[in-house]
């Protein structure tokens, strides 16, 4: 085994190929401005730091990979283009601090991935193209910008990026594709810019801290994308969603019993005659219509006032008797997610000028039930 602290490479090198350092110990090396390839000469190495000098346009397969001792990388910027090949970076698990010069263009799989220190990911805008599951096990990942330009996100980008807690998706993007975001369980906020028009296989699945999504007016196709969130209460579809897959949202995935369980008081929010309506009176869940009037809280026959025929209409219903032809369950709902003998007293009591929860005889305004 070769053990240097310190290793220079001359100015003379122009490529650095395979196993060129393979088992020994240096903890520092020097790259010369005429290197212009790295190919996979450090992996396993203990580094601590390294500078990749503005002459480098590639750094190869496996360069890094397993250097778990490696904390800081400097990128230098030049006029230019730098590609990252797969497995760059591969476990890499000290890895703390990266910068991304905008001369970098593609990042090919797996390149960060378990990558466990590091904590913020700032892509430049030169950055065009990201391959599958880059950054994925990076739990300490906390902070993400992704590049303007960028059109896809690419399957198992950021899987179990555990720490991530809310992400920005750009403007020009098209397509998440299938376990992008599978298992970030502190994701919290997605916000969609503009023009994504897919939502592949199960690419938020597992994310148990979403309690609300609003899709861009964009989207055409959701896929099985939102399973296993058990804190989402809600969705918002606009009327250009044309697809929508059995199991969108809604539900939860039993792997044991290979069996779908149905999230109860799940929200649709959605426009009449659209494929959100459609997937909503299919699966049972509570359909809200964004392109009509806002019914009142506690008009439960919708006659446009709270009266105690409204009471009788609940009895009615949660007996499994006929109701008024008019009958808005989301309407009758005073508290919680779903309807029960309850709201029929906090009527009652509103009725008897009693005590009862904000809301009764105004417009519901979006909501359905609130706690008391």
């Amino acid at each position: 085994m070769n053990t240097r602290t310190t290793v220079i490479i001359p100015d003379t090198v122009t490529k650095i190929k395979g196993d060129a350092f393979r088992g020994c110990i240096i903890k520092h090396i020097f790259i010369p401005d005429s290197v212009t390839f790295i190919g996979a000469a450090f992996c396993g190495v203990p580094l601590e730091e390294i500078t990749i000098p503005g002459a480098v346009e590639f750094i190869g397969f496996s360069a890094f990979d397993g250097c778990s001792a490696l904390e800081e990388v400097e990128i230098k910027t030049s006029s230019k283009e730098l590609k990252i090949k797969s497995f760059a970076f591969l476990n890499c698990s000290q890895l703390r601090s990266i910068n991304f010069p905008d001369r970098l263009t593609s990042v090919d799989r797996e390149a960060f991935k378990g990558c466990t220190s590091l904590k913020e990911v700032d892509l430049p805008d030169s950055l065009t193209e990201i391959r599958l599951r880059v950054f994925e096990g990076c739990t300490s990942l906390e902070d993400v910008r992704l590049p303007s330009g960028l059109e896809e996100i690419s399957s198992g980008l950021f899987r179990n990026c555990t720490a991530l807690s809310s992400i920005e998706i750009p403007a020009k993007m098209d397509n998440i594709d299938s376990e992008a975001f599978k298992d970030c369980t502190s994701l919290e906020s997605v916000t969609f810019l503009g023009s994504l028009r897919m939502i592949s296989d199960r690419a938020f699945q597992g994310c148990g801290a979403l309690s609300s999504i609003t899709l861009p007016d964009s989207v055409e196709f959701i896929a099985d994308a939102f399973l296993d969130c058990p804190a989402l209460r809600s969705i918002t579809v606009p009327a250009s969603a044309r697809e929508i897959l059995d199991h969108a949202f809604g539900y939860r995935y039993n792997s044991e019993k290979d069996e779908y369980i149905k999230d109860e008081g799940f929200v649709i929010y959605g426009y009449r005659d659209t494929d959100a309506q459609r997937y909503a009176d299919e699966f049972g869940f509570t359909f809200v219509a964004l392109d009509e009037e806002e019914p009142i809280l506690g008009d439960a026959d919708g006659d446009g006032k709270v009266t105690v025929v409204d009471v009788t209409n609940i009895q009615r219903h949660l007996a499994n008797l006929p109701v008024s032809k008019d009958f808005n369950e989301r309407a009758a709902i005073i508290t919680g997610d779903v309807l029960d003998i309850t709201d029929a007293t906090y009527i009652q009591r509103y009725l008897a000028h009693l005590p009862v929860p904000d809301g009764i005889g105004e417009a519901i305004k979006g909501r359905v039930g609130f706690d008391a």
